[in-house]
Protein backbone atom coordinates (compact mmCIF):
# COMPACT_ATOMS: atom_id res chain seq x y z
CA UNK A 1 0.00 0.00 0.00
CA UNK A 2 1.42 3.04 -1.17
CA UNK A 3 0.01 5.04 1.88
CA UNK A 4 2.31 2.83 4.08
CA UNK A 5 5.44 3.82 2.35
CA UNK A 6 4.59 7.46 2.69
CA UNK A 7 4.05 7.56 6.11
CA UNK A 8 6.98 5.64 6.59
CA UNK A 9 9.16 8.28 4.47
CA UNK A 10 7.03 11.14 6.32
CA UNK A 11 7.59 9.78 9.73
CA UNK A 12 11.85 9.65 9.24
CA UNK A 13 11.55 12.59 7.21
CA UNK A 14 13.66 15.49 9.50
CA UNK A 15 13.68 18.70 6.93
CA UNK A 16 11.20 21.15 5.04
CA UNK A 17 11.48 19.81 1.76
CA UNK A 18 9.81 21.32 -1.51
CA UNK A 19 12.05 21.51 -4.39
CA UNK A 20 11.71 18.18 -5.44
CA UNK A 21 9.31 18.30 -8.91
CA UNK A 22 7.24 15.43 -9.98
CA UNK A 23 6.28 15.34 -13.42
CA UNK A 24 5.86 19.50 -12.94
CA UNK A 25 3.95 19.56 -9.83
CA UNK A 26 5.64 20.55 -6.26
CA UNK A 27 4.80 19.22 -2.52
CA UNK A 28 2.77 22.96 -1.23
CA UNK A 29 0.94 23.06 -4.82
CA UNK A 30 -2.49 24.13 -4.55
CA UNK A 31 -5.74 21.57 -6.06
CA UNK A 32 -5.81 24.03 -8.79
CA UNK A 33 -2.28 23.96 -10.03
CA UNK A 34 -2.50 20.12 -9.37
CA UNK A 35 -5.65 20.39 -12.00
CA UNK A 36 -3.03 21.85 -14.37
CA UNK A 37 -0.64 19.88 -14.89
CA UNK A 38 -2.21 16.13 -13.75
CA UNK A 39 -6.00 17.11 -14.87
CA UNK A 40 -8.98 15.58 -13.25
CA UNK A 41 -8.70 12.56 -11.10
CA UNK A 42 -10.39 9.82 -11.64
CA UNK A 43 -11.38 9.68 -7.51
CA UNK A 44 -11.47 11.47 -4.84
CA UNK A 45 -10.99 9.85 -1.39
CA UNK A 46 -11.39 12.25 1.69
CA UNK A 47 -9.21 11.34 4.39
CA UNK A 48 -9.43 12.59 8.07
CA UNK A 49 -6.74 15.01 7.24
CA UNK A 50 -7.21 16.01 3.70
CA UNK A 51 -8.07 14.40 0.40
CA UNK A 52 -6.34 11.42 -1.68
CA UNK A 53 -6.87 12.12 -5.56
CA UNK A 54 -6.47 9.40 -7.84
CA UNK A 55 -5.39 8.52 -11.51
CA UNK A 56 -5.20 5.17 -13.30
CA UNK A 57 -4.13 4.56 -16.84
CA UNK A 58 -1.06 5.51 -15.69
CA UNK A 59 -1.21 5.28 -11.88
CA UNK A 60 -0.86 8.27 -9.52
CA UNK A 61 -1.69 9.07 -6.17
CA UNK A 62 -1.53 12.89 -4.82
CA UNK A 63 -2.37 13.74 -1.00
CA UNK A 64 -3.51 17.06 -0.28
CA UNK A 65 -3.51 18.54 3.60
CA UNK A 66 -6.85 20.20 5.10
CA UNK A 67 -5.25 23.44 3.44
CA UNK A 68 -5.51 21.86 -0.43
CA UNK A 69 -2.20 21.50 -0.42
CA UNK A 70 -0.10 18.85 -1.96
CA UNK A 71 1.65 16.80 0.84
CA UNK A 72 2.47 13.65 -1.26
CA UNK A 73 2.69 12.28 -4.81
CA UNK A 74 3.16 9.23 -6.64
CA UNK A 75 3.24 8.28 -10.16
CA UNK A 76 3.69 4.67 -10.50
CA UNK A 77 4.53 2.80 -14.15
CA UNK A 78 3.95 5.68 -16.21
CA UNK A 79 6.48 6.50 -18.75
CA UNK A 80 6.30 9.96 -19.40
CA UNK A 81 6.88 10.56 -15.64
CA UNK A 82 9.57 12.51 -14.31
CA UNK A 83 11.24 13.71 -11.31
CA UNK A 84 13.65 16.57 -10.84
CA UNK A 85 15.74 16.02 -7.54
CA UNK A 86 16.80 19.04 -5.16
CA UNK A 87 20.24 18.39 -6.61
CA UNK A 88 19.27 18.56 -10.04
CA UNK A 89 18.83 15.28 -11.83
CA UNK A 90 16.27 14.06 -13.67
CA UNK A 91 14.92 10.40 -13.03
CA UNK A 92 12.81 9.20 -15.04
CA UNK A 93 10.58 5.69 -15.22
CA UNK A 94 12.89 2.85 -16.20
CA UNK A 95 16.34 3.97 -15.51
CA UNK A 96 18.46 1.33 -13.86
CA UNK A 97 18.34 1.44 -9.67
CA UNK A 98 22.29 0.95 -10.14
CA UNK A 99 22.44 4.48 -11.96
CA UNK A 100 20.09 6.29 -9.61
CA UNK A 101 22.36 4.79 -6.96
CA UNK A 102 25.35 5.75 -8.53
CA UNK A 103 24.04 9.68 -9.42
CA UNK A 104 22.13 10.15 -5.99
CA UNK A 105 24.51 7.89 -3.75
CA UNK A 106 23.02 4.94 -1.62
CA UNK A 107 19.49 5.69 0.08
CA UNK A 108 19.16 6.03 3.65
CA UNK A 109 16.37 4.27 3.74
CA UNK A 110 15.34 1.21 2.00
CA UNK A 111 11.44 -0.04 2.43
CA UNK A 112 10.25 -3.35 1.03
CA UNK A 113 6.64 -2.57 -0.49
CA UNK A 114 4.81 -5.51 -1.57
CA UNK A 115 6.92 -6.34 -5.00
CA UNK A 116 8.76 -2.79 -5.03
CA UNK A 117 11.87 -2.12 -3.12
CA UNK A 118 11.66 1.76 -2.33
CA UNK A 119 14.82 3.86 -1.70
CA UNK A 120 13.92 6.52 -0.09
CA UNK A 121 16.03 9.65 -0.40
CA UNK A 122 14.87 11.04 3.60
CA UNK A 123 16.65 14.80 3.72
CA UNK A 124 15.29 15.44 -0.38
CA UNK A 125 11.98 14.33 0.24
CA UNK A 126 11.80 11.72 -2.32
CA UNK A 127 11.43 8.35 -2.85
CA UNK A 128 11.89 5.82 -5.68
CA UNK A 129 9.78 2.54 -6.60
CA UNK A 130 12.45 -0.54 -8.19
CA UNK A 131 10.84 -3.64 -9.52
CA UNK A 132 13.69 -5.49 -11.52
CA UNK A 133 16.87 -3.44 -11.03
CA UNK A 134 14.58 -0.42 -12.49
CA UNK A 135 12.62 2.70 -11.18
CA UNK A 136 8.70 2.07 -11.51
CA UNK A 137 7.35 4.49 -9.55
CA UNK A 138 8.42 7.95 -8.46
CA UNK A 139 7.51 10.10 -5.13
CA UNK A 140 7.75 13.51 -3.84
CA UNK A 141 6.97 13.95 -0.16
CA UNK A 142 6.40 16.98 2.69
CA UNK A 143 9.16 16.53 5.09
CA UNK A 144 8.60 17.20 8.80
CA UNK A 145 9.85 19.89 10.27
Amino acid sequence: DENLAYEEASHNASAKGGDAILSGLKVGASKDETLKIFKAPAAQTPEEDGEVWEYYSPTALVKFDANDRVTYALALEDPTAYLDTPSGLRVTTGMRAPDLVGQLGKPPQILQEGVYVVYNYTSDGVAFWIQDSKVVGLFIYELEN
